[in-house]
């Protein structure tokens, strides 16, 4: 890739305020060949079974910012779970 295309990717990932600095960050090194782990996504049924909650609890979790919860691509009403945000809150769980 040439450097003023990786400039320009850049500037406009920079420019959209739903991608975080992190998400640019590794956007740029899949870009680079760069071998980059993809974290799993959890859909909220499955998350509800494994919290052993029902959807509607989970949902409430997500409501007040106990468990952050990621928009799926290409959907406007679909989330998804971080399964490393998924496994702290069963941790955290444990431990209470």
């Amino acid at each position: 890739m040439q450097p003023h295309t990786s400039a320009a990717i850049v500037a406009i990932l920079k420019s959209d305020p739903t991608v975080t600095p992190a998400e640019r960050r590794r956007f740029m090194r899949m870009s680079k060949g760069e071998q980059v782990e993809t974290e799993q996504i959890i859909r909220p049924l499955e998350a509800a079974r494994r919290l052993g909650m029902s959807r509607r609890t989970l949902s409430n979790l997500i409501a007040d910012g106990t468990l952050p919860a990621v928009r799926l691509p290409g959907r406007n009403r679909v989330h998804g779970i971080r399964e490393s945000d998924l496994s702290a809150l069963m941790a955290s769980r444990r431990g209470a």
